[in-house]
């Protein structure tokens, strides 16, 4: 039987959503508390690590969210190099930076925009203004699957996410509410 292939089995009629894979050296992935603090960084505003308010991260069965206001994202943690089933894409890479960026990798952390109103160009703004606050040493570089483009973490990623947020203007939340 073969595993769920994120790559071509998507339903009909049916798009990826947005999303940000960072590729990571090491297995260390943020909890709960590290989330909230990467969205607060981003956000500006407390993030809660329960699902109580508007502005929060939380498990809820297998999945880690963050809602920011209307928006809903989505984690995945994976142990495991993000191409290895593709092991065409990493040799087929014109840059060296880029394929030097997936061999050095040994784990992925995917964002998804998993539900709210905003059109792509939002959508990707919020993932690129969190994947900001979340970049650090052990990220070699982010790959964007809707894109099919690979930017490795060598300065010229952070410009590419900071030219994203830049592109949709003000990005500003709605204010914090209770549930």
């Amino acid at each position: 039987m073969n595993g769920f292939n994120r790559k071509t089995e998507i339903r009909p009629n049916e798009r990826e959503p947005s999303s940000i894979v960072l590729l990571l050296q090491s297995s260390q992935f943020p909890n709960l508390t590290q989330l909230s603090a990467c969205a607060e960084k981003a956000f500006h505003v407390p993030f809660a690590t329960e699902n109580t308010t508007n502005y929060c991260v939380f498990q809820k069965v297998l999945f880690t969210l963050l809602r920011a206001g209307p928006h809903v994202l989505s984690f995945m943690f994976y142990t495991k190099p993000y191409f290895q089933d593709d092991p065409n894409f990493v040799r087929d890479l014109r840059l060296p930076a880029q394929r030097a960026a997936c061999e050095k990798h040994s784990a992925w952390l995917a964002m998804n925009y998993a539900r709210g109103p905003a059109n792509e160009d939002v959508q990707y703004a919020l993932l690129s203004k969190l994947s900001i606050a979340m970049l650090n040493s052990d990220c070699t570089g982010a790959y964007f699957p809707g894109k099919h483009a690979l930017i490795p973490n060598d300065g010229s990623l952070l410009l590419a996410l900071e030219k994203k947020v830049s592109s949709v203007g003000d990005l500003r939340l709605p204010p914090l509410t209770r549930d």
